[in-house]
């Protein structure tokens, strides 16, 4: 049987392997210390890196919100202008063609080629008034130039529709309640009357004649209109003349 001898171990063994344990744990922790302050640098770095991106961000934000801002009043101010713009445009538009019309018409009463001879009915307007069935009325009268004397006489409106299903015509007296009379013309190129047309409660108007007669009886003349054309409010359409 064989013996081993195993060496005695002092105390001075034991202190060199503390130290050596202690020395180890002593490395480690300023090893994690040092790797754990490198972490916070580099985080550190990366956090500020952060504050400025949003920093920069946030400026970008606002830079890009007062853009806008001033972007859509510059649209707002466009939109302003060229509403005004069509606004003029159709205005003019419409006063071309007034002014065209007007033109037209005294053509057609100075022009010596004008075929037109003697009393003429030129055109009719009618809207409604204020009152129910109550209608006014503008009612235009021509003669040609080469005709320039003086025309007197009356106007007499004949209306025909239906009220309570029933066909009916009006006309004469009645239906100018406020004048009490037929309208009365007396010109030498043209006139433009006016007046008030007062209808029965439940009546329909469909057509409308004109008959316009001087105090001789050497000049009449006739127009037939239908009510829904010349009802617009400001319209006058050109007369269908009567046969």
């Amino acid at each position: 049987m064989a013996y081993q001898v195993v060496p005695k171990r002092t105390w001075r063994w034991y202190i060199r392997w503390l130290l050596l344990a202690v020395i180890l744990l002593a490395a480690s922790y300023a090893l994690g210390l040092a790797t754990a302050a490198q972490r916070k640098a580099i985080w550190q770095a990366q956090y500020t890196e952060l504050q400025n991106r949003l920093a920069h961000t946030l400026e970008d934000m606002s830079n890009m919100r007062r853009k806008l801002a001033q972007l859509e009043a510059e649209a707002q101010m466009a939109r302003a202008s060229v509403k005004t713009s069509q606004e003029e445009l159709e205005k003019l538009q419409h006063d071309k063609q007034r002014l065209e019309k007007e033109l037209a018409f005294y053509r057609s009463i100075m022009a010596p080629e004008n075929n037109k001879k003697g009393l003429t009915i030129d055109s009719l307007a009618i809207r409604a008034g204020d009152k129910p069935q109550q209608w006014h009325y503008e009612l235009v009268l021509t003669q040609a130039k080469k005709q320039d004397w003086y025309l007197k006489g009356t106007v007499n409106f004949t209306i025909t529709g239906r009220q309570n299903e029933q066909p009916l015509q009006l006309s004469g007296n009645t239906l100018f309640p406020e004048q009490g009379m037929m309208p009365r013309f007396s010109f030498r190129f043209f006139q433009r009357l006016t007046g008030v047309i007062q209808l029965p409660s439940g009546f329909t108007p469909e057509k409308i004649s004109i008959t316009a007669t001087t105090r001789d009886g050497k000049h009449k003349t006739s127009a037939e209109f239908d009510w829904s054309e010349i009802e617009e409010p400001n319209h006058a359409r050109k007369q269908k003349e009567a046969s």
